[in-house]
């Protein structure tokens, strides 16, 4: 299972909007990409956070 499906999943199973799992973090339009599986916008920091 890829990092972004993980993080979808878990999301969607505490009920978090995006923009709610990306407040102080990133955008929720940069968690939208990450869960898409876009691995310029995935870093280990970001990664680590979530």
């Amino acid at each position: 299972m890829y990092e972004g499906k993980i993080i979808k999943f878990y999301r969607e199973k505490t009920k978090l909007t995006q923009q709610q799992l990306g407040e102080g973090i990133c955008s929720d339009t940069h968690v939208s990409k990450i869960e898409k599986r876009d691995d310029r916008l995935l870093s280990r920091n970001h990664l680590a956070v979530f």
